[in-house]
């Protein structure tokens, strides 16, 4: 058993060039698995990391330079991961039926035959005077795994940024005011909040929990996006103070570059930039989420829908106005008095104590609605009932 040590993957403006024409329309996902120096002259040959086998149920020999052939049996070629699109012979098929070709000739030129072949599984050659020297295999990667894997890989450059405002955060502490600290403490929560769930592992195989793509991260990262547009109005002023002018930067360049990452440059207050109408935004996502869940299991909603119109009403008036200051808004009283009601009171508090079967579901996103609520509070000083988790 063998692992291929010569897999061939060239690629020239995102398009593979392989070393004939009949490839070279493939994407980048195309490979060539070269079988000459891999499977000696073993009946059976696998390449693991592609799930491919040949097998030979006759004798198998090697051409030098020419690759596999097997006499006096039939010649199999198996995938259990990626479709086939491409062999690469010696000897050129005269007939293909299916999946399985008949009647080769010898003619000694490389030939690739493509055309026949349409993404199958599996193909068999079957015992003739001449049987082929294969050469290659082509496998079409596919999304096997292809897509997590990639999203994965980017945990660690955002875990590394997350770690590094994080730790350029510490010196904001110092130099500003108390009323200001609040807001960077929840900013840094959310940071290590991000930072757990990018770097969680599986025990068994050590492979990424989330990848980016996962919704904890992606309510996570609207979470750091709203206290770090907070930051970014309230440090303003701080802007030529030299001994943090550098982590302000940073902490600017994080929020901006997650906003065009996630394609929020529009949505998230992403325009407006205002911190109160991020905060909105973030809220109304939350609790548009607690009531689905809500929703499915048969329970009345009229609580969520009445917190909904109210932040919605006051997020229009907010991004409309000149100032982004909640204060200003007379609605700010009445989304107060939905809030405190004691409708959605009740609510809020069967969510902090939420059963086992949902509390999973329920609990991340209470914790992210609080934290944007809390920051709510400390923006306007209004009153606002928040219960603890």
């Amino acid at each position: 058993m063998k692992l291929s040590k010569n897999i061939k993957l060239l690629s020239l403006l995102g398009m593979t060039v392989l070393s004939t024409n009949a490839f070279s329309a493939f994407s980048s996902s195309t490979v060539e698995l070269n079988l000459h120096d891999e499977c000696g002259t073993s009946k059976i040959c696998e390449i693991e990391e592609y799930g491919v086998t040949i097998e030979c149920s006759g004798n198998v020999q090697r051409g030098t330079g020419y690759g596999l052939s097997c006499s006096d049996g039939d010649f199999t070629i198996s995938t259990t991961k990626f479709p086939m699109v491409g062999l690469k012979t010696h000897y050129y098929p005269l007939k293909v039926n299916g999946n399985t070709v008949t009647n080769v000739k010898q003619n000694h030129i490389d030939r690739d035959f493509t055309k026949e072949l349409d993404f199958t599984n599996s193909i068999v050659f079957k015992d003739a005077h001449d049987q082929p020297y294969l050469k290659s295999i082509f496998v079409q990667k596919s999304i096997h795994n292809a897509i997590y894997n990639v999203a994965s890989a980017l945990n660690a450059p955002l875990f590394e940024s997350y770690r590094f405002v994080n730790l350029q955060l510490e010196k904001f502490k110092k130099n500003i005011k108390k009323s200001d600290i609040g807001h960077t403490a929840r900013l840094q929560k959310a940071l290590e909040e991000g930072m757990k769930l990018l770097d969680a592992k599986d025990k068994k195989t050590g492979e990424s929990l989330y990848s980016i793509l996962d919704w904890r991260i992606q309510e996570n990262s609207r979470l750091i996006i709203a206290f770090g547009s907070i930051l970014d109005e309230l440090l303003a002023e701080y802007d030529h103070v030299e001994s943090i002018k550098f982590a302000i930067e940073n902490m600017r360049i994080l929020v901006s570059e997650l906003r065009k990452s996630y394609g929020w440059n529009r949505g998230l207050s992403g325009n407006v930039s205002k911190a109160s109408s991020t905060l909105l935004e973030v809220i109304r996502l939350e609790v548009q989420e607690l009531g689905a869940i809500k929703m499915s299991l048969g329970e009345t909603t009229t609580a969520f829908s009445d917190i909904l119109k109210i932040t919605g009403q006051l997020k229009a008036k907010i991004d409309a106005a000149k100032s982004g200051d909640m204060r200003a808004q007379r609605d700010i009283w009445r989304f107060l008095d939905v809030w405190n009601d004691e409708a959605w009171q009740v609510e809020l508090n069967k969510l902090v104590d939420a059963g086992p079967d949902v509390k999973g579901l329920v609990t991340p996103k209470l914790s992210m609605l609080i934290q944007a609520m809390e920051s709510i509070e400390e923006l306007t000083d209004a009153g606002f009932i928040i219960p603890e988790l």
